[in-house]
């Protein structure tokens, strides 16, 4: 493995355990070792749609397009473009985005487990007195994907407490 994917890599695990300023160091030196591999490219945008920096985001997407060569890394990488279009309510922009991704990789059910469509994910624990969903998104990764959990979410109905009485 090479120095640019190594700080790739690296960006990675930090962006998993929430190190966003630290991610941001390590996808911007494997960008400066190498400015024609896309994937920390579209690592960076990700971090950058969910600290809300749109435009930063979407230059970067369109950035790594440009230097993705496999099909399904374009196509996960136009799906997340199309969802930063989505957010920013430009529905032309992210219809023809989904259609790009569509077209490199139809949404079979196979592909869909490798899309970077939020996923959510009901855990029920026995110690919790309530249904965890977590939000999920997918990176790209040499031959694997991550999975990263954001923001837990829970049910609102919540049991009633009630005090222990004396």
């Amino acid at each position: 493995m090479s120095e640019h994917e190594l700080w790739n890599e690296l960006g990675n695990l930090y962006f998993l355990s929430g190190s966003h300023n630290q991610a941001i160091h390590a996808y911007n030196k494997s960008i400066q070792l190498e400015d024609s591999y896309g994937k920390p490219y579209s690592n960076l945008a990700l971090l950058y749609a969910k600290q809300a920096k749109y435009e930063d985001a979407i230059k970067l997407y369109r950035r790594s397009l440009d230097l993705l060569t496999d099909n399904i890394e374009k196509a996960i990488t136009w799906n997340r473009l199309g969802n930063v279009y989505r957010h920013l309510k430009e529905y032309q922009d992210a219809v023809d985005a989904y259609h790009c991704a569509d077209e490199l990789m139809p949404n079979t059910d196979e592909n869909h487990q490798q899309s970077n469509q939020i996923l959510y994910v009901s855990s029920e624990s026995e110690s919790l007195p309530y249904e965890m969903v977590e939000e999920q998104h997918v990176f790209q990764n040499h031959g694997a994907d991550f999975t990263v959990d954001i923001e837990p979410q829970f049910d609102e109905t919540l049991p009633e407490l009630v005090p222990n009485e004396v």
